[in-house]
C-alpha cells in the first residue's frame, strides 16, 4: 500500500515521467519487436544444435551405415573444424530469425487488430485467431525462406561434395 513506502519510495514514484498509453501501430511495432529479440535469442542461443541437427539431416546414409548420434557428431565437428564450426553461419540465422519473428508478430497483431476493428471492436474468435495466425505465417515464409536456405547452406557447406551434402560445391568453407 501507499501508506507502507518510505518518503524516498513515494518520492521517487512521483517524480516518474508518466508514461502516455500506446497507439495501436506503436503496439504492434512493439509486439514485432518482442517477438523478434525473442525469436533471435532462442535463435542464437540453441544454434550450435541446429547445426549438429543439419549435419545429421544432410549426410546421406549409406546401406549398412549407421548414423551417427549427436554426440559423434558434436565431437567430430569441433575435433575436425573447430568449436567456432557450431556457429558457422550464426549471423545469417540470427537475422533470419530476427527478420522471421517481427514479420510474423508484426503481421499477426496488425491483422488481427484489423480484424478486431472491422467487428465493431469484439475479440477475435478461435476460429478467426487461427485464420489471422495462418495469414502472417504466409507472409513470414514468402519473405524469410530465402535467408533460412543461406543459414542451412552455412551449416553444411564445410561437408564437402564427397560426403553427401547435395549443393555443397566444392567443400570450401564460405559461400
Amino acid at each position: 500500500s501507499e501508506g507502507s513506502r518510505s518518503a524516498p519510495q513515494r518520492a521517487a514514484k512521483e517524480n516518474m515521467p508518466q508514461s502516455s498509453p500506446l497507439s495501436d501501430a506503436e503496439k504492434v511495432f512493439v509486439e514485432a519487436l518482442a517477438g523478434a529479440i525473442g525469436g533471435f535469442a532462442g535463435a542464437v542461443a540453441f544454434y550450435p544444435l541446429d547445426t549438429i541437427k543439419t549435419r545429421i539431416q544432410a549426410v546421406v546414409e549409406k546401406e549398412g551405415v549407421a548414423r551417427r548420434t549427436w554426440m559423434e557428431v558434436f565431437n567430430a565437428l569441433v575435433a575436425e573444424e573447430g568449436a567456432l564450426a557450431l556457429f558457422s553461419g550464426v549471423g545469417v540465422k540470427g537475422v533470419q530469425s530476427w527478420t522471421s519473428s517481427f514479420i510474423y508478430f508484426l503481421a499477426f497483431s496488425a491483422f488481427k487488430r484489423a480484424w478486431e476493428a472491422r467487428n465493431g471492436g469484439k475479440r477475435i474468435g478461435l476460429g478467426a485467431n487461427l485464420l489471422v495466425a495462418a495469414a502472417a505465417g504466409c507472409c513470414n515464409v514468402l519473405i524469410t525462406e530465402p535467408l533460412d536456405t543461406l543459414s542451412t547452406r552455412r551449416q553444411i557447406n564445410t561437408l564437402g561434395a564427397g560426403a553427401g551434402a547435395e549443393g555443397s560445391g566444392n567443400g570450401k568453407k564460405g559461400l
